[in-house]
């Protein structure tokens, strides 16, 4: 069996079911070709294309990412290329999760959303706060064991977290103390912001509470709901590997049931950090058009409110309309009867 094909074969998820967004790989590789331009054909192809074609929301076995973090790192020759490439990458490009936490409103409310989400992105791995005497503490825990690789896997993820905290303002007054794996002096350099970085057995860091209350940079707690009620609607699901099609409605769900207005394309397209052709391409394949998904999305709530006995004036503003009568006719145009007529019919109606 080639190199290659003992890779692919790796990129399914565990045996023991540990597996991790590909998009996690997204920064480190990133940051790698920026540093090693000459080298990124090479090290790209021997992570194979399961890692470089889909960056988003499907999933890879834990052991070929910490495979590829050591790939990566051995090519950088830098045994702080984790720590650098994490300081280095935006929490929203790990795809839906980190979209939810950059948009959460506070510090507090974006670690709540990690904490809540982490499964989502991260299986078999825990996130745990404390406070004690105005002091806050994150403890990143997984059970990937003590390797090298497990090691850049505790320094890059650590480091995503002082990327986050970094988003507000007045971090630099926070008294940061950040601890991890395989730390060695040198590395202080590179988070010289920092007032202590040292070695220990688990990923932690430390800070004065008060930056908990500050407001993230990217805030739009509206948008991190959304974003949070469809990863919700996802994991009920237990889709492993949504296609852009099953993201793209969970997103109009939720924006419906959340924001009271749908996305438009290129909002979604920004979210999934998906080109907006390859999202048409993707729903055109599937027999269906965006057109069709955000309207399908507007048609089922709009049916299930009328079916609850909420007005049709109400309906039309919590799906998002501007004008009472530009709902009357999309909902006639779906279902073949006014949304007063259909609302009539009680619980008789419901289909």
């Amino acid at each position: 069996m080639s190199e290659n094909a003992q890779v692919a074969e790796k990129t399914s998820p565990d045996a023991d079911g540990k597996t991790i967004r590909a998009s996690a790989l997204f920064g480190p590789m990133a940051h790698f070709e920026r540093e090693r331009p000459e080298k990124t054909a090479q090290i790209f192809a021997r992570l194979d294309e399961a890692f470089v074609g889909s960056m988003g929301e499907g999933q890879v076995g834990a052991d070929p990412y910490l495979e590829g973090l050591a790939r990566l790192e051995a090519g950088v020759s830098d045994p702080g290329f984790a720590i650098r490439a994490a300081l280095s990458q935006d929490f929203g490009q790990i795809g839906l999760l980190g979209q939810g936490i950059i948009h959460a409103e506070t510090l507090w409310d974006a670690l709540v959303s990690a904490r809540e989400g982490i499964s989502y992105y991260q299986s078999e791995t825990t996130i745990r706060f404390g406070l004690r005497m105005d002091r806050f503490r994150i403890e990143y825990i997984h059970n990937f064991g003590e390797s090298a690789e497990a090691a850049l896997d505790v320094q890059y993820s650590i480091s995503l977290f002082l990327n986050l905290i970094c988003q507000v303002k007045h971090y630099r007054d926070a008294n940061i103390f950040v601890r991890f794996p395989r730390c060695q002096p040198g590395f202080h350099s590179y988070i010289p912001w920092a007032e202590r970085v040292s070695k220990a057995s688990r990923g932690t860091i430390e800070f004065d509470s008060f930056l908990l209350r500050q407001r993230l940079r990217h805030s739009d707690p509206g948008l991190s709901a959304t974003i949070s009620s469809a990863m919700k609607s996802l994991e009920d699901e237990e889709a492993e590997t949504p296609s852009i099609s099953a993201l793209t409605l969970q997103l109009q769900k939720a924006a419906l049931r959340e924001m009271h207005a749908p996305l438009s394309l290129k909002k979604i397209a920004d979210i999934l950090a998906t080109p907006t052709r390859t999202i048409q391409h993707d729903l055109q394949k599937g027999g269906t058009s965006f057109a069709a998904v955000r309207d399908g999305a507007r048609h089922r709530l709009a049916k299930k409110e009328l079916q609850a006995g909420r007005s049709v004036s109400e309906t039309a503003h919590l799906l998002g309309y501007a004008q009472y009568q530009s709902f009357t006719e999309a909902f006639s145009r779906w279902e073949g009867a006014s949304p007063s007529e259909f609302g009539s019919r009680g619980h008789s109606g419901r289909n």
